[in-house]
């Protein structure tokens, strides 16, 4: 996983209100939220806060509820 340079962490699929987002190991306080069609995106730091593992939390209205999500590579063979 690459940490997004664009400060815009996309969560795929997820069909459940979010109430609240944050980084676990950030003293900042909370992360804005909006919904894009069936993804939420997170506006996150544009560096990741720890090098090895860094964790965005949600706090959702209920048990996660997901769209049926296939990652598939771009037209030259990436997956993004």
């Amino acid at each position: 996983f690459e940490w997004p340079g664009d400060g815009r962490l996309r969560v795929r699929g997820l069909k459940n209100a979010v109430f609240k987002a944050w980084l676990l190991r950030a003293l900042d306080g909370n992360l804005v939220t909006a919904r894009e069609e069936d993804d939420w995106i997170v506006r996150s730091p544009k560096r990741a806060p720890d090098a090895t593992a860094s964790v965005v939390r949600l706090q959702l209205d209920r048990s996660p509820q997901v769209v049926a999500y296939r990652d598939r590579p771009d037209e030259v063979g990436v997956y993004c």
